[in-house]
């Protein structure tokens, strides 16, 4: 599903409304009546809204059903972004690596435009209940648009929207409605907050927008491929070891596809005279580490060189029993096709715009918009999640305690775990035990060990890790151009 043309997409907010229930009808007109237009309305073609997303500056760039969308660090001015150019959705990070979106990740973004581009009421819905939202009394509409995840409405008694979550029965991301724009006499959803952070659109124009703004931008970090060798890793139970050598240093790195970016220790990066640009902050199971950005010059894997490559400094992840410089993640990953043989202890590196995968494993769709992999997965054959494909972690499977209880995952706890992190350790201990089963696409295992961590921002109603406790039994191919894994059973 590489390629999905605007047509589907247009059909998900162009659904006729004859099927519709007359309560839900009633309540999706009123939503239409208060905004004063639909998606699909010729004068609200083509736009450039601009604005913040917490302390970043945001441009939105519409055109019917073709988006896009930048976020701009004010004082690195380091950029990155996502769109629909009509025929592919993508993400691109700061490093401006490309990785299209597929799976889920598609859902959930036409999804989000439906809510943002005035969808909702071009859709059949049906009634879901009623709720108090800020003090307003709201009726929840679900409408299911096609190639999207469902979206719950709560629409005022103005017709008002006022809440929409996306994917109601599964991850459940709510958006908050804050406020509204004027635009010609037309409301366009203005002021929004997900999680924590909060949105806001200062600017509304009509603009003439045109097909190339709508692509992603120009890579600025690059590869020079050398011939594609086998290289030597090092496998242990806890990582996975690669050497390189950044800015003519060597150093020892684990490869961390849990990792968004390069980091790297504060004492190797000052040996390496890696180039400051900003502080940064960096995340991970158990809180929030302050870093800073940086910029290096070469990082050299063998014969191949990734060049001029923004990176993290400062997180400090030497090993309790092996010592290491820093991770290497996704941008080690995203221009790259990786092989890695846990079996033989190799390594070898592709040039994708020349190298076709020729792996034998069972193909997973990986959503890297977040920088991670995030996977679909199932637990004892019912209970669907969302799963961090994470080598950086040696445990087997961390859950959110949200996909635990009666009517989820059920087990008898067999232990707890203080969970070391790049947050620093947890001073919460995690109950642990063995889920009857783990599904990724056609691989199945059963008996997996599985811990479940508090739920925050980064284990969500149906989030998680899968570690390299799980991910030893196979060999792997990192095809991020293409966003996606190839599991190869390698016997372990």
């Amino acid at each position: 599903m590489r390629l999905l043309l605007a047509t589907v997409i247009l059909a998900a907010f162009l659904v006729p409304c004859s099927t519709r229930a007359d309560d839900a009808q009633t309540v999706l007109a009123k939503n239409k009546a208060f905004a004063g237009w639909v998606f699909g309305d010729p004068s609200m073609n083509g736009l450039r809204l601009t604005g913040t997303s917490g302390t970043e500056a945001l441009t939105d760039l519409r055109r019917g059903a073709v988006w896009r969308r930048i976020v701009t660090n004010e004082n690195t001015k380091l950029s990155y972004g996502y769109g629909f150019t009509g025929q592919r959705f993508w993400f691109s990070n700061e490093n401006g690596f490309v990785v299209p979106l597929l799976g889920d990740a598609i859902k959930y973004r036409v999804a989000y435009a439906v809510v943002m581009n005035q969808g909702i009421p071009g859709l059949s819905g049906t009634l879901r209940g009623t709720a108090s939202v800020g003090g307003a009394q709201t009726q929840i509409v679900r409408v299911e648009p096609p190639s999207g995840f469902p979206i719950d409405a709560y629409i005022d008694s103005s017709g008002k929207l006022v809440r929409a979550v996306i994917d109601p029965d599964g991850s459940a991301v709510p958006i908050e409605i804050l406020g509204y724009a004027d635009l010609d006499g037309k409301k366009i959803i203005s002021k929004w907050k997900i999680g924590a952070l909060t949105s806001e659109f200062t600017k509304l124009e009509h603009a003439n927008v045109a097909d190339a703004e709508f692509h992603p931008p120009a890579p600025s970090a690059s590869w020079t491929f050398g011939p594609p060798v086998e290289l030597p890793i090092s496998v242990t139970n806890d990582r996975i070891f690669i050497n390189a050598s950044i800015n003519g240093v060597a150093g020892r790195f684990a490869l961390d596809s849990g990792d968004g970016a390069i980091s790297l220790n504060s004492d190797f990066a000052d040996r390496a005279k890696v180039k400051s640009i900003a502080p940064a902050a960096s995340y991970g199971v158990n809180g929030v580490v302050h870093t800073s950005l940086g910029r290096a010059d070469t990082i050299q894997i063998g014969p191949h060189v990734l060049h001029d490559v923004v990176v993290l400094t400062g997180i400090n992840v030497h090993g309790t029993r092996q010592d290491f410089d820093g991770l290497l993640g996704f941008d080690f990953l995203a221009g790259a096709i990786v092989d890695v043989d846990q079996a033989k202890q190799r390594m070898t590196i592709y040039d994708p715009r020349s190298h076709a995968v020729t792996a034998s494993g069972p193909v997973v769709l990986a959503d890297l918009t977040s920088g991670t992999p995030t996977v679909p997965a199932t637990f004892d054959g019912r209970v669907k999640a969302h799963l961090t494909f994470d080598t950086g972690d040696p445990m087997a499977v961390l859950a959110s305690d949200k996909l635990y209880g009666p009517g989820k995952v059920t087990l008898r706890i067999e232990g707890y775990a203080n969970l070391s992190g790049v947050g620093g350790t947890s001073a919460e201990s995690s109950p642990c035990g063995h889920s009857q089963s783990i599904e990724l696409g056609a691989i199945k295992y059963e008996h997996i060990p599985i811990c479940f961590v508090k739920g925050d921002a980064l284990f969500g109603n149906d989030r998680g890790i899968i570690g390299l406790d799980f991910i030893k039994h196979f060999n792997l191919t990192f095809d991020y151009p293409n966003s996606r894994l190839y599991l190869s059973p390698n016997g372990k």
